[in-house]
């Protein structure tokens, strides 16, 4: 069963962490995962990394743009 913190559910968590890797993924900036190594948010961040950089990948090889 998912717990809750401060109000924020985990589901929420991992969401909100993939989705900002996604975004920093898609920009390529190189960010280091912010989230605590061996968690579950830090998981979901660099799953969402490699989706932005595929994102990213797939835009420019379709477009024939480099962003």
């Amino acid at each position: 069963m998912f717990k809750t913190t401060n109000s924020v559910s985990d589901v929420y968590m991992i969401c909100n962490a993939y989705e900002s890797g996604v975004s920093h993924g898609f920009l390529d900036d190189q960010l280091i995962n912010p989230f605590i190594p061996f968690s579950i948010e830090h998981e979901a961040y660099g799953y969402g990394v490699a989706e932005g950089l595929e994102q990213k990948f797939e835009l420019e090889s379709t477009e024939g743009i480099i962003l």
